[in-house]
């Protein structure tokens, strides 16, 4: 479910007034996160969140000391949610290093499409100046597999022979530029465009080589 708030197992631990102020906390954290994903961090003030939540500009500051501090907890649930659709336990279970990496692509898909605030936030928008030490160590915990993934294919010759962090740019600026345009009115997303733009991630990331080979080629290079 999409919710920025676990619900607790029994009604018996809580207390008198909690679930209104969960529910409180979640319609802020909603505003705040639909909000920044429509008009960027910068371009969101305060007031305007307290007036979507429909709340008093006061109460956000019971729950978060500033405006970076909900920033970063909209992130937090936004990389949560993409680490629910992203996952990576049984990529090595598929026949070929391209069904993986194909794999992998469909379920960043599956994100946008699931998430599209979320995604929007997360994706295309800057958050260096503000973004916490738990935000980046998350952000890390779901790269590092397709960082590790790409400089493996690289290593057994299937990748190009570039830094996998160059790699994971240009694949990943396929990605997001493909929503990017959509968002743009450019064009209506469909299955058809989101294999050929995998096609083309391929491209990007491949010296040529058609993936066609088992997973295990990546631990004997």
């Amino acid at each position: 479910m999409n919710q920025f708030v676990q619900p607790l197992h029994s009604s018996s631990f809580l207390k008198p007034g909690q679930v209104r102020q969960l529910a409180r906390q979640e319609a802020i954290l909603k505003a705040a996160l639909h909000l920044f994903a429509s008009r960027g961090y910068y371009g969101t003030a305060v007031p305007d969140i307290a007036k979507l939540a429909a709340v008093g500009t006061g109460t956000i500051y019971r729950y978060f000391a500033d405006k970076e501090d909900f920033a970063n907890a909209v992130l937090l649930h936004s990389l949560n949610c993409m680490k629910s659709v992203l996952t990576y336990d049984d990529l090595t279970a598929f026949p070929t290093v391209r069904q993986m990496f194909g794999t992998v692509w469909m379920r960043l898909i599956d994100f946008a499409l699931e998430y599209p605030d979320e995604f929007r936030f997360l994706e295309l928008q800057d958050h260096v100046s503000y973004r916490s030490a738990e935000v980046e160590a998350l952000d890390r915990e779901l790269m590092m597999p397709i960082w590790f993934f790409f400089n493996l294919c690289r290593q057994a010759g299937i990748a190009r022979d570039q830094s996998a962090e160059l790699t994971t740019a240009l694949v990943w600026g396929v990605f997001t530029s493909l929503f990017k345009s959509s968002y743009a009115g450019y064009y209506a997303l469909n299955e058809q465009q989101y294999l050929q733009a995998e096609q083309n991630a391929w491209d990007v990331f491949s010296n040529g080589h058609d993936g066609l080979v088992s997973p295990e080629v990546l631990f004997q290079s």
